[in-house]
């Protein structure tokens, strides 16, 4: 069931949903999104349950997944890197980045309460003062309403961080910065106390991300030499990188002065962005330097254009590695 809408839009309402159900969440760009909102008809859904809703519904409405990706001009249907795959990653890209959101009609879902609600834009206004980064020394943390718990789509990366602990881990954060200290003490004053099935939080709750155990195997080989080992240690120095690209633009023509690019890890945390036009000129495009890369970890590069050409991005390259891209470009010559 799709709302009639005069902007590109994905439904991803499962088709037996009525017309109430909460689970009637329609995909569209962040400015169209806004557009909506301020009307008053239609509510924001969280990340969460948009992710959960796309993850389940993408297979299924994969040509209309596609067709909404090249609508928006998030994809390019001529490009080598247009799989379904491809295609997927993107959105959810877009999605946890907020450059497409979710809505459903204000007021949908009996079962959603004033109290969720709250949680909900607690949440969502934390994520975006933290800009999603919320850790404590090497410990990465999510915060979630205490409803949207369950249907987390990575829920089995995270385990639940106990009442007091949480506590101490926001009253903490709140301590180190200032910008968001308000926001963390609100979220502290909201946790959920300590429960245990079949009961449910009654408040938002605090995740900590699960770090793969890796399965020490005894190795079968002769031991080391000194020589082997600096040898060893020289190579995997060797593979961090000062890694340059060459991106097309006209630094001179003012449209393109704020556009950016932003490179973003395996797991779609920005590492860093660069304004193109402080970037040095070659021919038609620019030099783009990222310092200090292992030149064999994957990486996603978005082009982001400033208000000055209307906003929008474009994916330049998802999840690749500079070695791969490096020896795809020495083919290519």
């Amino acid at each position: 069931m799709d709302f009639a809408l005069d902007c590109p839009h994905l439904s991803l309402a499962p088709s037996w949903a009525s017309e109430d159900d909460a689970r009637r969440i329609v995909l569209v760009q962040a400015v169209d999104a806004l557009r909506m909102i301020q009307g008053g008809e239609f509510a924001q859904a969280s990340k969460s349950a948009v992710l959960w809703a796309f993850d389940h519904e993408c297979q299924r409405q994969m040509a209309k997944v596609r067709d909404f990706a090249v609508t928006t001009g998030m994809a390019n249907p001529y490009s080598t890197r247009f799989t379904d795959d491809d295609v997927v990653d993107l959105l959810k890209c877009a999605i946890r980045q907020g450059d497409v959101v979710g809505v459903g009609k204000a007021g949908a879902g009996a079962g959603e309460t004033d109290a969720t609600l709250a949680q909900r834009r607690l949440v969502r206004e934390l994520e975006a003062r933290t800009r999603g980064k919320l850790s404590e020394g090497s410990r990465q943390f999510k915060l979630v309403a205490g409803a949207d718990l369950a249907g987390m789509p990575d829920r089995n990366s995270y385990e639940v961080v106990r009442h007091d602990e949480a506590k101490r881990v926001l009253e903490g954060l709140a301590k180190e910065s200032a910008g968001p200290a308000a926001i963390l003490n609100k979220a502290c004053a909201q946790l959920s106390p300590d429960w245990r099935p079949p009961f449910s939080p009654k408040g938002v709750v605090l995740l900590r991300r699960i770090n793969a155990p890796r399965a020490a195997v005894a190795s079968q080989d002769p031991a080391l030499t000194p020589s082997q080992i600096w040898g060893k240690a020289k190579k995997e120095k060797d593979d961090i990188i000062d890694w340059t690209i060459w991106i097309e633009l006209d630094p001179a023509d003012p449209k393109a002065s704020d556009d950016v690019v932003i490179l973003l890890d395996e797991f779609h945390q920005e590492v860093v962005r660069k304004p193109l036009a402080s970037c040095p000129r070659e021919g038609t495009g620019v030099l783009v330097k990222f310092e200090k890369l292992n030149k064999h970890d994957r990486f996603t590069l978005i082009r982001d254009y400033g208000p000055n050409e209307g906003g929008g991005q474009d994916t330049l390259f998802i999840g690749s590695s500079p070695a791969e891209m490096d020896e795809r470009g020495r083919q290519a010559s």
